[in-house]
């Protein structure tokens, strides 16, 4: 939602940004004083500055909180906290939409239109629309409906209008979409889901994301740094090492390259049953887990391996393939990834769940580096010329233009 006020903002379209946690001047102080500022998470907090939005920026801190504390928890299966999480979140969100329907009411009521994040608008949502406001949500991954039955089915589509369990929370927020004139969406795979489980086409508009500005002035400059010249071939996977990633999928699929020699770097946190699930897995010389990236050096290490592989089964438009991407990387992924990525064009797209088609993949890229290398670069080129959050910002400008009218 930063970069759609940002991009707002630019164009003269912004009355104000409502959010989270928010590093303003007193906080940034504290934090560097006491010294936190190189903690990652809360570095992290820190990049969420932008001076164009001084003065824009209305932050509340509390339900953020709250809802991050919630969101950690559900990681952890085993624990039987899953309701008492749920109860947290829906908390927060209660708590954030009701702060924002008191600004909407005393300071905001003049604005067209009120784009809100899925979960977060609540009773604010309510008090735009009787204030004239159209009521646009922001939702970044498939219809709710079907998230868990993607997860248990390996990425596979259910017979069109069924869907699989839904959870409390997920009811919470799928409630709250239902409650705007229009969705956005930030995939067409995201779009599909929609439509899958009986929604409008006219209400449910596609705009990609794209690489934002921030991701962008982290790219290393190219001479900077040197691929990796081996007779071994590294691939990397960023993101949450678990089910919804794929990662049952991208074990197995190595896991059959005992003819072929490879090295697999992972980033980021790992679902805590599939520590113990997979420990060989973790054991194997050729693994290496390197814990969590700040953005820039998630960066440089794509930038310096040039290989990504992601077999998510659901997502809306994961950001780390298009930060793959960016960086020149050939990509192996699945139509769920959400992303732009075309089999053959920008690398492999694999039907998702398919531990065959992945180990082929895998097995192409790394006897071809020459076409990897090719792919890469035009990737990276690609996104430059209309994948920038200029190019997200001149589409969101479109659509606001369209359902203001």
């Amino acid at each position: 939602m930063k970069n759609a006020a940002v991009e707002s903002h630019r164009r003269g379209n912004l009355a104000a940004l409502l959010t989270g946690a928010y590093p303003t001047e007193k906080l940034k102080s504290f934090l560097n004083g006491v010294g936190l500022g190189q903690n990652l998470k809360i570095n992290r907090l820190l990049s969420r500055e932008e001076p164009d939005l001084a003065g824009k920026a209305n932050p509340v801190f509390l339900p953020e909180v709250l809802a991050q504390i919630g969101i950690y928890l559900r990681r952890f299966e085993t624990l039987p906290l899953k309701s008492f999480n749920d109860w947290l979140i829906r908390f927060a969100f209660i708590r954030y939409s009701n702060w924002a329907a008191r600004l909407i009411a005393g300071k905001y009521s003049s604005a067209k239109i009120y784009h809100y994040r899925a979960g977060y608008g609540g009773k604010s949502v309510k008090i735009a629309k009787q204030l004239g406001m159209v009521a646009l949500c922001d939702h970044s991954i498939i219809h709710p409906d079907l998230l868990d039955y993607f997860v248990d089915n390996q990425g596979h589509w259910p017979e069109p209008g069924h869907s699989g369990s839904i959870d409390l929370l997920w009811r919470y927020i799928k409630s709250d979409i239902e409650q705007a004139d229009h969705v956005v969406v930030n995939s067409d795979f995201v779009k599909k889901s929609f439509l899958h489980m009986g929604w409008d086409q006219n209400i449910v508009h596609t705009v990609y994301l794209g690489i934002d500005d921030s991701f962008v002035r982290g790219l290393p400059a190219k001479e900077s740094v040197e691929k990796k010249i081996s007779e071994i071939t590294t691939f990397v996977f960023a993101g949450y090492f678990g089910a919804r990633k794929g990662a049952d999928v991208l074990v197995s699929a190595f896991r059959q390259l005992y003819d072929l020699p490879w090295q697999l770097e992972l980033y980021g946190p790992v679902e805590p049953s599939f520590k113990s699930k997979y420990s060989e897995f973790f054991a194997d010389e050729r693994v290496h887990y390197g814990g969590n990236l700040s953005r820039d050096e998630l960066a440089e290490k794509l930038t310096e391996v040039g290989l990504f592989i992601f077999p998510t089964f659901a997502e809306g438009s994961a950001r780390v393939l298009f930060e793959a991407l960016a960086c020149g990387c050939y990509v192996i992924t699945t139509p769920n990834c959400g992303s732009i990525a075309e089999d053959q064009i920008h690398g492999a797209v694999v039907p998702a769940g398919d531990v065959e088609a992945t180990s082929a993949a895998i097995r192409e890229a790394i006897q071809n580096p020459e076409k990897v290398k090719e792919i890469g670069k035009k990737n990276k080129e690609l996104v430059a010329s209309a994948y920038l959050q200029s190019s997200y910002g001149d589409n969101l400008a479109e659509l606001y233009e369209k359902i203001g009218k």
